[in-house]
């Protein structure tokens, strides 16, 4: 019993170092409504066959290089935001490569060819992928879903608020995860949320106290923090805690 405190305590504060390393952050998910062109995505691809295949393939399969597409893509990069595949690419690529000839711009377009390789759609409009807004842009599965989420990932769930016998604060019926932004919800968002199902997952909440949660005890709440999943613990970290129903039904 000592030591699964010990171990709670401790991931606690890992946590904590998790929530401070991420402050200010934008965490939404957008990738899945368009955030590059076709046109950059195509010039993109001539770039990666020109500069990139002999280590990754022309198919972003992978060889002397890891592949970008499939599990091992969202493996590397899901949870994060555009801009760490793009400095990485930037900074990092090709090894040995000495000062490179290539652009900015023409990062951006290699960057979006292999979102583009990885099924996430180009934006309706014309939409380019620019450094002003990748940092806001994060690596995710349609709908945000949970499967393959990292700990310590921000997210949002949705759940009745309840106190147990062990004085923990719960979120209880809670729904899936997903990714969200490091803000509280709007009032339009909230509305949204009322409307949302709620589900079978279960959390208890850290850094709770602030938002007075016995204030709100059997309502129906929406909840963003870092989560930690493990066999035994489901855990949520807040970053934010809003009423989205003054009942909690089904």
């Amino acid at each position: 019993m000592v030591a699964r405190r010990i171990l709670v305590h401790l991931i606690v504060l890992l946590v904590l170092i998790a929530v401070a390393g991420t402050t200010g952050r934008g965490q939404e998910s957008k990738i899945w409504s368009g955030v590059y062109s076709s046109e950059q995505a195509e010039q993109g691809k001539k770039l990666f066959e020109s500069n990139c295949s002999t280590c990754h393939r022309s198919d972003l399969s992978g060889d002397r290089g890891p592949a970008l597409v499939g599990d091992r893509f969202f493996t590397s990069w899901q949870a994060g935001s555009v801009n760490r595949l793009f400095s990485k690419i930037k900074e990092t690529m090709p090894p040995n490569r000495g000062t490179s000839s290539l652009s900015e711009d023409n990062f951006l377009a290699i960057v979006a060819y292999i979102l583009e390789s990885n099924t996430f759609p180009p934006s309706k409009d014309d939409t380019l992928l620019t450094t002003e807004v990748i940092e806001d842009i994060i690596v995710a599965k349609r709908g945000g879903e949970s499967k393959g989420l990292a700990n310590f990932a921000l997210v949002q769930v949705v759940g009745c608020l309840s106190q147990g016998p062990d004085k923990q604060w719960r979120l209880t019926s809670s729904s899936q995860p997903v990714l969200t932004k490091d803000q509280p919800s709007t009032a339009q968002e909230l509305q949204e949320d009322q409307q949302k199902p709620l589900g079978t997952d279960a959390f208890v909440l850290h850094s709770v106290a602030r938002f007075k949660p016995e204030t709100y005890q059997g309502q129906k709440m929406t909840a963003k923090g870092l989560v930690y999943k493990s066999a035994n613990d489901s855990l949520l970290s807040l970053t934010s805690l809003q009423v989205v129903d003054s009942k909690c039904g089904s």
